[in-house]
This record gives C-alpha cells, structure tokens and sequence, in this order.
C-alpha cells in the first residue's frame, strides 16, 4: 500500500513537471522575455528602436554577410549582431527573417572579384582579416556588412567599423556598440515617409559640387539636396530640416547674414564648415613657404552672438597624417618620402557625445581653433580636439617646409586639447536684435519677406573649424575619391561618419542618434598575472572538485547508515 501511494505521488509529480515544461515553452515561445544584468544594458534594445519597429507595416529582411570561418573576435561580432537581431523579433508585427552567410564560399577568385565591387558599390567595404588568432599574417577578406531590405528598397549596413586609431579588440567592441544604431537608423530610413530637406548654402565661394560628391552621394541616400543661391533668395526657407555651409570663401553682407540669422531664429538647424585661415597645399606653389593669411567672411560677429569665436589661426599637432615631399633626387629623377605634416591632425575623438562616441580618426586640414564665447544659457559641447601635442600660430602665418627638415622637440608642442568641433544648443538671439536701429530692421524685414524675430526656437547648429573635412580627392582623370580616404597612405578616415552623424543629430527627431553613445567596456584579461598564476589555477581546478566530490560522498554514505540502521 505505501509502495502505491509512493508510485501515485511521484506519477503526479511527473506529470505535473511535463506540464508546467509544456506551459513554460508556450509562454516563451509566444512572449519575448530576457533579463539583461551587464552593466551597460548590451543586451537590451531602447524604447526608441522599439517604437520603430513595432510600426513597420511590411517584411523585412536581412542578409548578413558573417559567417563561416572566422577568428573568435569576429565570431564575437558575429553572435552579437545575431542576438541583436533575435531582440528584434518580438516587437515587430510583420514578418521578419535574416540569414546570416558568408558571400565568398564556393566562388571562384574572379567570382569573388565581383562580387566585392558590387557590394562595394552598395556600400559594403572588403577588410581583410587574420585567418586565426595563432597566424596574423595569414589574411582572408571578409565583407562584415548586410543589405536590410523593405518595402521593395533596400541599404547596406556595414557592421565593422574602422580601425586606424584603435586595437582591433576595441574596433570589435565599438561595432557591437553600434550595432543597434546602425540596423535600426538604417531600417528608419528604409521606413521613412518623407526625407529631410539638406540646403546647400552657394554664392560665396564654397566648395563646387565635385570636391563634396561623395558626401552629398551619401546623404542623399536618406535625404534631399538642394542648393540654395543665398544672394538670389528673398529668405532661407523653414521647409529646409537644415543648411550646410562648406568652406565659404567671400565675404556675407548683412542682407545675406539676416536671412540666416532669421532661419536659425525660426528653428532652422545649421552645419558650419568654416576655415577661418586661407591655407592649402596649392599655396606652396613649387615654393618651400606661403603665408597663411585670415579669411575674412565677415561672419565673426554672427559666430560670437551664436557662442563661438573660430579663431584666426593654423594648428600644427604631432599627431599628424604623411604627406608626400621631395627629399632627394636620382639623377634627374625625384625622390619622394612620406613626411609628417603637422598641418594635417589626426583627431581622435574622446566626446562620448552620440555624434563622436566610437568614431574612428578624422583628418583634418589646416584647421584652426574654436573658443565658446558668450552666455550661459547655451549649451556648448566639445566633439573634436587636437592631441596633448599641438600647438598654434597666429595669423597671419608663415608655413615653411623647413620644419620637416628641423622638427620642432615635443616640448614646443605645449597647447593641448585646442577645440576643432563645437555643437551648440539652446535658443538663440538674433544678431540684429540690440545693435541695429529699426529702420535698418524693418528694411530687411521687408525685403525678406519674414516677420522679424529676435528670440528664436529651440534649435542646434555645429560648427566645425576646417573647410577641407568635406572635401574629397580627385584622381587626375576626375574620378572620385571617397569622402575621408587618404590617397597618401591609402587610409579611410572617418570624415564621412562625422559629418553623416552631424547631419543626423541635426535633423533627427526618433531619438535613435542617442544610441550612438553607447559603450559596450572591453574589459580584457591580465595576461601576465595569467602567465604568472596559470599553475596554481589549474591545480585548483583539478584538486577542488574531487574534493567536493569525495565530501559529497563521505556525507552520502553517512546519511544512508544513519538513515537505515539508525546509527551515526
């Protein structure tokens, strides 16, 4: 009789284990539950991608190109952008697939040739990798990107970002950072109803179209370009989401500077590529020195009442891209060597602002410094800064090749963190509002055609100190460059992420850019406490479970006497 209540309770205990499993499965299967206990939330997605998604009203799906054999850290990025993707699933009502593959198995070279440029051509970069951790020299090219298709559209994602200023670790970490941003930003875009309106402010000697095709090329994946003739305008605008003003070279007149400062003062967001020193390697001229001279634009006083003052003069910093300089001669024949020029910094950014935040290098070109001027009630934030080795020189300034033959010591490079990028925010008060009499006031105003304001919305504008950070290089033939690749070196500097992102913040109002200031820490192990201490942990974990073991077994058999024969 007890062995059968015995046989009945365990039988219920069973079936009720089966079906409390049953229920636990239906349950997980039908609600996405995960409990997220890092630091820095790495496994959770924000309530700003949540939104997004839970508004898609059509498939989507997503091709990864990363898979196959690939060395642990890119197997970490791999599993890491899967997850990501799994995290997706739940909040999106439509169908949702991705496949993860590598794009190379099975081709044949010219095949794998191909494909590269096609991809290449959507956007997707080629980088080549250690095929193992033990081989580094050993290469394969991977393609770590994806293409996300909707609504019959479709944009790459390039997964791995740059590497130049960074160990290849850190560049792993700062990819999985970003990987939210990156395929949620892109599925917004693919999503969007309506793209923001870029104005490209001409008249005033700025960069012709060519020398910024690749950015505008890019931008206008997600938004609409247009020039706008500022002389030839009545007003700027409020359609235009933000203006970019890209290295002017004349002066503004006062009309000129009336019809920005009464955009700005409707909302208007504004991007400020500004050389306050004419410089550039043309001025050499075959000579060994040219003298840098300011580049009067007439713009100081809007800069100031905005919160800034971009300084005339030039920067040098030891921190530096090469450039090509004749050093000797074989024959007749010239010798070229890859010199470092203080003229050119290479900026890396310490921001954890969401515009600079896991950036890779910017190169910069004869640039200048900022200070924030003025009040208070503005916020100032610095994004970009020269190294801990820089330094200045006023305008104007003599730039000499001398220096490549007698470098300056360290300790002459004694001004540090010199301010290169500037983002402003805040309500911003008018340049006319205090200093011009009515009757010049009301001129304007009629002439533009705009009730005059002299308190503006909320708005944000970033100012930038170099005119040549949008410009690409050309080949002689005429064919681009892409935005920020050194030609010299045949480096991809961030340029084009800077400015991407700048534009974004800009005109972003689905709080996404906010997840560009994630930071997913690399906390990497102590490899020589492990050379050091490797034994005593191995003897541990060798030792201590048969111990635990024989423990377990002493108490076992302790129990069952005491248990069945009543003695200890």
């Amino acid at each position: 009789m007890k062995n059968s209540n015995t046989k009945n309770k365990n039988l219920i205990r069973f079936t009720l284990l089966v079906i409390l499993l049953i229920i636990i499965n239906v349950f997980s299967y039908e609600y996405f539950l995960k409990l997220d206990l890092t630091k820095e939330k790495r496994h959770s997605i924000s309530n700003a991608t949540i939104k997004l998604l839970e508004h898609l009203d059509d498939d989507v799906y997503i091709e990864v190109y990363l898979d196959g054999k690939l060395p642990a850290k890119y197997m970490r990025l791999r599993n890491s952008a899967e997850d990501l993707l799994e995290s997706f699933k739940p909040h999106i009502k439509t169908s949702f697939n991705f496949e993860f593959k590598d794009p190379f198995e099975g081709l044949s070279k010219k095949e794998k040739m191909n494909l590269s440029r096609e991809l290449y051509q959507k956007g997707l970069t080629p980088v080549p990798i250690p095929v193992n951790d033990e081989n580094p020299n050993e290469k394969k090219v991977i393609l770590p990107g994806a293409i996300v298709r909707y609504k019959g559209k479709e944009l790459s994602v390039q997964i791995l970002q740059g590497e130049i200023a960074i160990s290849q670790s850190q560049a792993i970490e700062n990819s999985i950072s970003k990987l939210e941003y990156n395929f949620a930003s892109t599925i917004r875009r693919l999503n969007q109803k309506r793209k923001p309106r870029i104005g490209f402010i001409h008249g005033h000697g700025e960069w012709p179209e060519l020398m910024v095709m690749d950015f505008a090329k890019s931008l206008s994946l997600y938004y609409d370009i247009e020039r706008i003739d500022l002389p030839g305008l009545l007003r700027i605008s409020k359609a235009f989401d933000a203006i970019i003003v890209a290295s002017p070279s004349k002066a503004f007149n006062e009309y000129e500077k009336f019809k920005i400062d009464q955009y700005i003062m409707n909302g208007g967001k504004s991007l400020w590529l500004i050389n306050a020193v004419n410089a550039s390697m043309d001025s050499l001229g075959g000579e060994a020195a040219f003298l840098a001279n300011r580049n009067e634009l007439n713009l100081e006083d809007l800069f100031f009442n905005y919160g800034v003052r971009l300084n005339p003069d030039i920067i040098q910093d030891m921190h530096c891209a090469p450039h090509p300089f004749i050093t000797g001669f074989v024959g007749e024949v010239p010798q070229q060597d890859l010199l470092d020029w203080y003229y050119y910094p290479v900026v890396i950014p310490k921001s954890k602002h969401p515009i600079v935040n896991n950036m890779d290098a910017v190169l910069f070109r004869f640039t200048g410094s900022i200070d924030t001027v003025g009040t208070s009630e503005l916020k100032k934030t610095i994004l970009l800064s020269s190294s801990q080795y820089s330094r200045l020189y006023q305008a104007p300034a003599r730039v000499n090749l001398g220096i490549l033959k007698n470098p300056p010591p360290a300790k002459m490079f004694n001004k540090p963190n010199l301010n290169l990028a500037v983002l402003v925010e805040g309500s911003f008060n008018s340049l006319y509002a205090n200093r011009a009499n009515e009757k010049f006031v009301k001129m304007l105003q009629d002439s533009v055609g705009l009730k005059y304001k002299a308190t503006g919305n909320k708005t944000s504008m970033i100012f930038i100190s170099d005119g040549d950070i949008i410009r690409n290089d050309t080949t002689r033939q005429g064919d681009l460059f892409p935005l920020g690749f050194y030609k010299y070196t045949r480096q991809s500097f961030a340029n084009l992420d800077l400015l991407t992102n700048a534009v974004d913040f800009l005109c972003d109002s689905s709080g996404l850019v906010s997840l560009n200031a994630k930071n997913i820490q690399l906390r990497p192990l102590n490899t020589p406490k492990i050379k050091l201490e490797s034994k005593k942990w191995k003897t541990i974990n060798l030792v201590i479970p048969i111990i635990l073991i024989i423990i377990f077994g002493i108490v076992y058999n302790f129990r069952r006497i005491r248990k069945y024969t009543g003695k200890i």
